[in-house]
């Protein structure tokens, strides 16, 4: 369809494109034929995601598919019961998987809801309620306070209408309207003679013919932009990464040891043997079920802490975020205007200190009677608000006239009788009250530069005049006495500064991004603590002067932007995407959408949200706190940092057992671990224990601590670090190992066995706190889950060691010096950890 920018005709010429009339509106028999041809006024439906699919996803797991080829091995080389062991490991991760999917895989389809509703509208000359999926162009709609705009429209009449725009524009004022062309490069913001589907009318009345339905309108277009497709995340592509390199290593290695042992006539069952060892050693098999369940232990912290995740991965990545891009009405403030300050006229046009001061309060009563409180005007609500809390109300005044508010003339004025008294009280926009006070030069002068400089620091100012309506007194709009004037704004939201305060001292940069003026943006910036000068801040007309270049650097400073559509905010994260940033969006309204959808986390508000920024988003802050993202970044490093924790914990097990299975064949020595051993180990003690570091809390220093580095795979440190603990437990589980050659190799492979066990538990307790112990010793035992799980394990250990259990995995009993033996080599490893995390790990912070 050709596209129009109605807003630049005349209303008469919208009415004659469409066929239609101002006053008779579309004929029945026409709106049917276009319903029929166009379709009816419903956006796309986004398409739901089934059990099954889900379902599916999880065979895409790398890991998956490699216990499953470790499975068939297992059965031809060893029997059923090891196959069913590793298929139960299988069963376990895919249920999990499915169960956290299913449950985070939220419907969001909320904006369809706002199409069921119906609309007043003109056909065959009369008012008719019509459902708005069956609204078509060319429609007439009447519209009144407290409607929700059904589609596009080209506004042909208005009486004191205003709009609520915040949803689509971001701004928190309600707009007025009129029916006037407006200029070709007139912004979306300042169509003063549109309304747009989604938007709600605050005051007023009004009638427009529709001009664009369903896809086509404003809100539709930035639905559209949400289709963007899901990327992985910083740990999603991490994980895939290290299942690759473990899977590659782990044929590898399988065909090179079936090869040599094919050619050196080695038996067929005891190369099946040292192969299906070696499979099962090198692929962690709790690893998706550890890393699943510490995304899940977050995603359920977060929960209690009023922060709802719609995906596991990315209260992760959310942690490696290091710039956080928030909208500014209803994320930073309340979108809710108050009435902050009052003037009242004398010599100086003094600030009044206290709202309760009777000459204020008088004031205030008198501002109030020049309301309509019913229309829903923000402004209003906040001095009948401001009244309240002295406990006045409108009661003492009898209203006998009112002049609506229209956008021309910029004020609203009423007649009232206190008493026998009559008064002619206005209130608006001060340049205008002024024109109909008998104010001196220097008084109006004085009026118009505190306006000024109220409004150039992000203030809605209004005015109030009074004139006595005695005996023989014109009632005429003239002679007045100014009264004072009112500041509005709208506040930041409860506790918000604290929040960028703390933001600012993780290492994150806060920018703002919103379609408000610019100078109500720097206020609002500054006063939760953005401290942008004029140099930091840019508008959405500076923004599409710029080339990429440009536009990179002025990334680099660049606090508030201002003035910006919907596809400027999609630009401004994808810019600071390309440019190597990791960036959180917040907002709450159907503007701020596509670029919730582009960040690598989009976090909406739950309360405020518009449904479409639900939509978008992965996180949805059922409380609005902008302190819960603080929260969402302190959880989501530490879901990192627990991940990392369980990757070294694992790896360490594995390539240590991995690496004596090697050792053993090239020296021709038996295997030194069977399959159901190195199965309990890595089922028990390394998925226990494993699991356990999942639910580890935040530190204290977890706050401190830098973002993550974008695309770094950090995973890369965490194996680092598992290589040096694998050389340490290999030397002591080598050294074991040909100790108790000298004995049997049943007592050789007990021996290793039990140190294998006792010293991965040993490195769980080191690995999850980056403080040495002699440095931390309270904070040793503060993981509770740990402590449990080693008891656990521990009485595990003894009962394998009973008659019946000990044949089933080819154990023998051990003497009291072989014991000790073991223990004094567990501690031995535990203590040089210690010494490794201090030299190696904590060269991080």
């Amino acid at each position: 369809m050709k596209q129009y920018q109605f807003y630049q005709w005349s209303s008469s010429d919208v009415v004659k494109h469409f066929e239609t009339s101002a006053e008779l509106g579309l004929t029945q028999k026409k709106a049917e034929a276009l319903l029929e041809k166009n379709g009816p006024n419903a956006l796309s439906k986004r398409k739901n995601i089934s059990a099954f699919e889900i379902f599916l996803r999880q065979f895409g797991n790398l890991f998956i598919w490699l216990l499953f080829v470790a499975a068939a091995i297992s059965y031809f080389a060893d029997g059923m019961l090891q196959a069913l062991v590793l298929l139960f490991i299988i069963v376990i991760n895919i249920l999990l998987g499915f169960f956290q999917e299913y449950h985070a895989e939220k419907s969001m389809l909320d904006l369809a809801r706002s199409y069921q509703a119906n609309t007043s509208v003109i056909r065959d000359g009369k008012g008719r309620n019509i459902e708005n999926e069956k609204i078509v162009v060319g429609d007439i709609i009447e519209l009144s306070d407290g409607n929700k705009v059904p589609a596009d429209l080209r506004l042909i009449k208005t009486e004191s209408l205003t709009v609520d725009e915040s949803a689509l524009t971001g701004e928190s004022l309600e707009v007025p309207k009129q029916t006037t062309a407006c200029k070709i490069e007139t912004a979306l913001a300042d169509r003063s003679n549109m309304v747009y589907a989604g938007t709600l009318i605050a005051a007023g009345h009004g009638r427009g013919v529709v001009v664009a339905v369903a896809d086509q309108t404003e809100f539709g277009k930035i639905a559209g932009l949400v289709e963007v497709g899901e990327e992985k995340t910083h740990l999603e592509k991490e994980i895939l990464y290290l299942a690759k390199v473990l899977g590659l290593i782990a044929i590898v290695l399988a065909a090179v040891i079936f090869i040599f042992g094919w050619r050196s006539n080695m038996p067929v069952w005891e190369l099946s043997t040292f192969t299906i060892a070696l499979l099962v050693g090198m692929v962690p098999e709790s690893l998706p079920t550890a890393i699943t369940l510490a995304l899940s232990v977050g995603v359920s912290r977060m929960a209690q802490k009023k922060a709802i995740v719609r995906r596991l991965a990315v209260i992760e990545a959310l942690g490696s975020v290091n710039v956080i891009a928030t909208d500014k009405t209803g994320t930073l403030t309340k979108n809710e205007l108050s009435l902050s300050a009052v003037y009242l006229a004398g010599k100086d046009l003094e600030k009044q200190s206290s709202h309760s001061a009777p000459a204020t309060v008088d004031f205030l009563e008198k501002s109030l009677a020049c309301t309509n409180v019913s229309s829903g005007d923000a402004v209003d609500r906040a001095i009948a608000a401001s009244l309240a809390k002295n406990k006045k109300t409108q009661s003492k005044f009898k209203k006998i006239t009112e002049i609506p508010f229209s956008s021309l003339k910029k004020f609203m004025a009423v007649t009232v009788k206190i008493g026998n008294r009559k008064y002619l009280i206005a209130k608006g926009a001060p340049e205008k009250i002024v024109q109909l006070c008998d104010c001196r030069k220097g008084e109006q002068l004085k009026i118009l530069e505190t306006t000024k400089e109220l409004s150039s620091t992000g203030f809605k100012v209004l005015a109030l005049a009074e004139k006595k309506l005695d005996a023989g007194a014109s009632s005429t709009l003239r002679g007045l006495k100014f009264l004072g004037l009112m500041a509005f704004a709208d506040e930041a939201g409860f506790g918000v500064k604290e929040a960028i305060e703390k933001t600012i001292a993780a290492g994150i940069r806060p920018i703002m991004i919103t379609g408000d003026h610019l100078e109500t943006a720097k206020a609002v910036a500054n006063s939760v603590g953005f401290d942008a000068s004029d140099d930091e801040i840019i508008s959405g007309e500076e923004l599409e002067h710029l080339n990429k270049k440009e536009l990179a650097i002025a990334l680099q400073k660049v606090k508030v932007f201002a003035r910006v559509t919907p596809e400027d905010k999609i630009n401004i994260v994808s810019a600071l995407r390309e440019n190597g940033y990791s960036v959180a969006v917040t907002g709450d309204g159907t503007n701020d959408a596509p670029a919730l959808k582009k960040a690598d986390v989009g976090i909406s508000m739950g309360l405020r949200g518009t449904d479409i920024a639900k939509d978008a988003s992965d996180i949805v802050l059922a409380d609005d706190h902008y302190g819960t993202i603080v929260s969402a970044v302190e959880y989501g490093r530490t879901i990192h940092d627990n991940i990392r924790n369980v990757v070294t914990l694992l790896i360490s097990g594995n390539f240590n057992e991995v690496t004596l299975i090697i050792i053993a064949f090239l020296f021709g020595l038996p295997v030194p671990l069977l399959t159901m051993q190195i199965l309990w180990n890595n089922m028990v003690t390394e998925n226990i224990s494993g699991i356990t570091l999942a639910f580890e809390k935040p530190s204290r220093s977890v706050l401190r601590q830098k973002p993550r580095p974008v695309n770094t795979n950090s995973l890369k440190k965490s194996i680092k670090y598992a290589l040096a603990l694998t050389v340490l437990s290999f030397i002591l589980s080598l050294g074991l190992y040909l100790w108790g050659l000298n004995f049997s190799i049943a007592k050789a492979r007990t021996l290793v066995f039990v140190f294998i066990i006792f010293v991965e538990l040993g490195y769980a307790f080191s690995i999850r706190n980056r403080e040495p112990i002699w440095r931390d010793f309270k904070g040793f035992f503060e993981n509770k889950y740990l402590l449990v799980s080693a008891i656990i394990i521990i009485i595990i250990q003894l009962l394998i060691f009973t008659a019946p259990l000990a044949p089933v995995f080819g154990l023998v009993s051990l003497t009291l010096n072989e014991s000790l033996t073991i223990v004094g080599f567990v501690i031995i490893s535990f203590l040089v950890a210690e010494l490794i995390k201090e030299f190696m790990v904590n060269r991080e912070k």
